[in-house]
């Protein structure tokens, strides 16, 4: 199964737009309303899709007030944005200052005029073309948002509120791989939800302004997606004892890396991964990288997984090339070539030393170096492992965790070359048999056959067996699982809602896609066995799509009253996307997150 057999229910995780933090916690009334300003800092995520790339223009973001004043949020200078790039993080696009007040609605507008969107089309990226429901060429796309009325965006004097966006690309767009080139047909979808209760990492980039060592913190110019120019605010990143540097290639941690970023000047760019705590307002690193540890900016820089080593050369495949504001998704795979003076270092594995040896194959990757595009070649100056999730089958679990691997680093198992990897040839890795070293983990809730997620990283070249050290794994039980099915045309009959709007019934029958995706393995659904959804709590994240802007509610009760009052006008379903979790022996979905979109049969 390649790469977009495995996206394409992953990114099913939901249609799902998280939200915005206000101050009140929710609330808010025209009595808001002042004539001072506030702060909204607006941050960009998604759930992974079909994509290998899905860059495109983000030119607007307006709010409007409760009074009808509508504000634009961005800079006049659009920003262009890889959607596919916010699987696991989500990017602070800006700081905007704006008027005070309750804001109950919001409109994205997309600039698809030089977009660049990339497939998977047997196993190759390839170049799509985006068209609109008549299958006429995008330019400009506007996508609205209802939040939800017991939930508006709240600004206040002196407490930053947050804006975070998330284009859901599976809900959003159909692909068609049978034509040259492949088309993307875009549905505009957004959703909002107000106070996020389980945010995820959040990325910061941009140059470095201010070190305060005493205050423990610094400050950077917001410049999301590698861009080198540009107004978009400034924010202030909070550090502890936890937090890991990588500064100029140089490992560290704690104050001893605070003062290594102190050292740097002004206006050296900086990356920045940590949790951002919405209703404290609070951003704090986890990791740091800056000067020549930051692609593009001293070094060019390249990322991917290595599907294949050489000697000291490696082969990398769907990766970004990265040279300052100009970067590229490798369609072709790029030479990496290793040297003696490479240094090396692994995430979160600060004071820690590492050789080019330990690079092998099925390792994330960044490396920094000099890009010969002649030879398709980087010479590596630098090179940093990156944490690598694999996707398996459960082969066995006697004393250690030994799967049948489904993908590895994003790509498909039949991509790499695992030549080379063991201490000898018949000691190298097996992707029928992947062996890994779980010392970390509780093996008691596996058995043969599960699907499981494990996050770690490859074992040095040439050491196999184990294979891979595991971190941490998750999923082999229906938990965090996505549940995506859709129908084209739209379906009278395949949604019904309960007497009591307790819950749904989905018949997956005559559908486009009909799937569950568990630890990252997409399994077709039975379409003679109706799936049960129910929600997880009373409030949580509902969205309906009818014909007009997104509608977002926190009620269940209501999200199933206003579905069933446009099925019962006509409306069909076209549709339904949820994460939570799900139980294979009574094919019920229990959803945390959930959006249904409707059209007519």
């Amino acid at each position: 199964m390649g790469r977009r057999g495995m996206n394409l229910l992953l990114s099913c995780l939901l249609l799902l737009l998280p939200l915005l933090a206000a101050c009140s916690g929710g609330g808010g009334t025209d009595s808001a309303i002042d004539s001072g300003s506030g702060e909204v800092i607006i941050g960009l995520t998604d759930a992974e899709g079909d994509f290998l790339r899905y860059q495109v223009d983000v030119a607007s973001l307006q709010l409007t007030r409760s009074d009808g004043l509508v504000v634009e949020a961005l800079p006049t200078e659009a920003a262009p944005v890889d959607f596919a790039d916010l699987v696991e993080v989500t990017e602070f696009l800006t700081a905007a200052t704006v008027p005070n007040g309750t804001y109950r609605h919001l409109s994205l507008t997309l600039d698809y005029s030089s977009a660049d969107i990339v497939v998977e089309v047997s196993d190759v990226g390839q170049a799509a073309q985006a068209v609109d429901e008549l299958g006429q060429p995008l330019t400009r796309l506007q996508v609205e948002v209802e939040l939800d009325g017991d939930r508006p965006l709240v600004v206040a004097p002196g407490i930053p509120a947050n804006l975070t966006l998330d284009f859901d690309l599976l809900a959003t767009n159909r692909v068609d791989t049978l034509v040259n080139p492949p088309r993307v047909t875009v549905s505009p979808l957004l959703v909002a939800e107000v106070s996020p209760t389980a945010p995820k990492t959040h990325r910061l980039r941009g140059p470095l302004l201010t070190v305060n060592q005493e205050r423990q913190s610094f400050t950077l110019a917001i410049r999301a997606h590698r861009r080198l120019h540009g107004d978009f605010g400034r924010l202030q990143v909070l550090t502890d004892a936890d937090t890991n540097y990588e500064i100029n290639s140089q490992p560290a941690s704690g104050t001893d890396g605070l003062a290594l970023l102190a050292a740097t000047p002004a206006g050296t760019a900086v990356i920045t991964l940590g949790e951002y705590q919405p209703r404290l307002h609070r951003f704090t690193a986890m990791e740091v990288y800056a000067g020549s540890s930051v692609a593009g900016g001293a070094l060019d820089g390249v990322s991917g997984t290595v599907i294949a080593r050489d000697g000291d050369l490696l082969t990398l495949q769907g990766g970004v090339l990265d040279r300052g504001e100009t970067n590229v998704f490798m369609r072709q795979a790029v030479l990496v070539q290793l040297t003696d003076t490479t240094s090396v270092t692994r995430q979160l594995s600060p004071g820690q030393n590492f050789t080019i040896q330990d690079i092998s194959v099925g390792q994330h990757l960044t490396a920094l170096g000099n890009y010969d595009p002649d030879s398709l070649t980087l010479t590596a100056e630098h090179a940093r492992m990156l944490v690598t999730g694999l996707s398996a089958q459960v082969a066995a679990t006697d004393g250690e965790l030994d799967v049948e691997l489904v993908t590895l680093g994003g790509l498909p198992v039949t991509a790499f070359d695992f030549s080379g990897t063991g201490t000898s040839p018949t000691d190298d890795a097996d992707p029928a048999f992947y062996q890994i070293d779980s010392g970390v983990l509780d093996l008691s809730g596996f058995a043969a056959g599960d699907p499981v997620r494990v996050r770690g990283f490859v074992t040095p070249f040439g050491s196999a067996p184990y294979d891979f050290t595991a971190l941490s794994s998750a999923d082999a039980t229906g938990v965090n699982a996505a549940l995506c099915i859709r129908w084209q045309p739209p379906s009278a009959t395949g949604l019904s809602v309960a007497e009591d709007f307790a819950s749904l019934t989905v018949a997956p029958a005559d559908t486009e896609r009909a799937q569950v995706v568990i630890a990252g393995i997409p399994l077709d659904l039975d379409p003679g066995v109706p799936v049960t959804i129910q929600p997880a709590s009373d409030n949580g994240i509902f969205a309906l799509v009818a014909g007009g802007p997104c509608r977002v509610f926190s009620d269940f009760g209501a999200f199933t009253a206003a579905l069933a009052a446009e099925l019962d006008q006509g409306a069909a379903v076209a549709a339904v996307s949820a994460g939570g979790d799900y139980n294979m022996d009574s094919t019920t979905f229990t959803a945390r997150r959930l959006a249904v979109a409707l059209g007519r049969p």
